[in-house]
């Protein structure tokens, strides 16, 4: 029946309306022409987009990330005591021997007599004079946790916080029992103002060995540390939600992203079915056919005759309202004598089906002009004898 052809068209104009740039194709020239004929325009194909590099495009991806992910607000950070006894950190370095080495027994005695003569002139507060022995004594002994401790004490009463520091360590790594290095390292972080770091060093000497001085140090740095403790905590927690949020941000991107191309797809599947490759077998070979015909193409030029027939294939029941319309009624009847063979009448053959992406189309009926192509896919015209 007719109406199998008429959805064929319907289909093709629904495509060309949410494709104009299709009518662009050469295959599709006849049609273009014919619209054009009547004075329409067939809209030229957009400028192409210039191309991004991909350098441009992660930097722009970028920018609205960090546009998307809301202003974090910074912690304040806690008012301090005690800042006035904070120092400068020290630079100078002093030898702290070969670590590999083992002290020889022929270099105890001289060892030892080196160590008294440090601690003799610490005591005495010659503070460079027992720098002298202690580093010989190092030298003499790497090894021996106690001296290191030893001259990080000497150092602090120099004013050499950072060198304390590293020489505790020093005595730490060679013994984690050393309560004396961690006694003499919190109070070289205390006076670099590292409290966290001096309160850690001091409840780590305490629980070795319990030190009065070093617990009335650590009652006086600990309102600051607790106050950075809780600060770093509100840092990190903030650190953590900020890159939460950022995963997020990238996961919801990229979700749309793949949604975005899956819809893409799917509408250039659809507009490839609807009008790819069935325009050169099906609807756009019938529209190629019917136009061919010289006769059919000066009726379609009248404004009448086309506004009929493109309102009959919308609607195949409004071919009654015109039926007393001779020029319309003539149209019809040509473009019946050239598609006449797809009535389907019962005489032997059978009506095939057909779609707008290919096929083969039925044969001519007896009796149709032998000069007439046949129309692929193509629904029988309405009987006006």
């Amino acid at each position: 029946r007719m109406e199998a052809q008429l959805g064929l068209l319907k289909q093709f104009l629904a495509c060309v309306k949410a494709n104009p740039s299709m009518m662009n194709k050469k295959e599709l020239g006849f049609f273009k022409e014919f619209i054009e004929s009547y004075g329409g325009t067939v809209p030229a194909d957009p400028e192409p987009e210039t191309t991004k590099t991909e350098e441009t495009k992660k930097e722009e991806k970028e920018e609205k990330m960090e546009e998307s992910v809301e202003e974090e607000t910074p912690i304040p950070y806690p008012t301090l005591s005690g800042l006035e006894n904070v120092m400068q950190p020290d630079t100078e370095e002093f030898p702290m021997g070969d670590s590999k080495k083992e002290m020889a027994d022929s270099d105890q005695e001289a060892f030892s007599s080196e160590r008294e003569a440090a601690m003799n002139a610490m005591g005495e507060g010659e503070y460079d004079k027992a720098m002298e022995h202690f580093t010989k004594a190092v030298q003499m002994n790497p090894q021996c946790s106690m001296i290191f401790a030893k001259r990080a004490q000497c150092l602090l009463q120099m004013k050499k916080p950072a060198a304390a520091v590293r020489d505790a360590s020093r005595a730490i790594e060679l013994n984690a029992d050393s309560a004396n290095g961690y006694k003499w390292r919190g109070k070289g972080h205390r006076l670099l103002g590292h409290w966290v770091e001096a309160y850690t060093d001091f409840a780590t000497a305490l629980k070795i060995d319990y030190d009065d001085s070093v617990n009335e140090w650590m009652k006086e740095i600990e309102p600051n540390a607790m106050k950075l403790k809780e600060y770093n905590r509100a840092v990190e927690r903030q650190r953590e939600e900020k890159d939460l949020n950022e995963r997020r941000e990238r996961v919801k991107k990229a979700q749309e992203e793949r949604a975005k191309a899956a819809r893409e797809q799917v509408e250039k599947e659809e507009r490839d079915a609807m009008g790819g490759g069935g325009m050169g077998g099906g609807m756009g070979e019938f529209l190629s056919q019917m136009l061919s015909d010289p006769e059919l193409k000066e009726a379609m030029k009248d404004p009448e005759v086309a506004t009929a027939v493109m309102e009959i294939m919308q609607d195949p029941s409004a071919l009654m309202k015109h039926m007393g319309n001779q020029k319309v009624m003539n149209a019809f009847a040509k473009m019946k004598g050239m598609f006449g063979g797809m009535e389907g009448e019962d005489d032997g053959g059978h009506e095939h089906e057909g779609g707008c992406c290919g096929g083969h189309g039925p044969a001519p009926t007896e009796g149709a002009p032998k000069s007439a192509p046949s129309a692929p896919h193509a629904a029988p015209m309405p009987d006006l004898d």
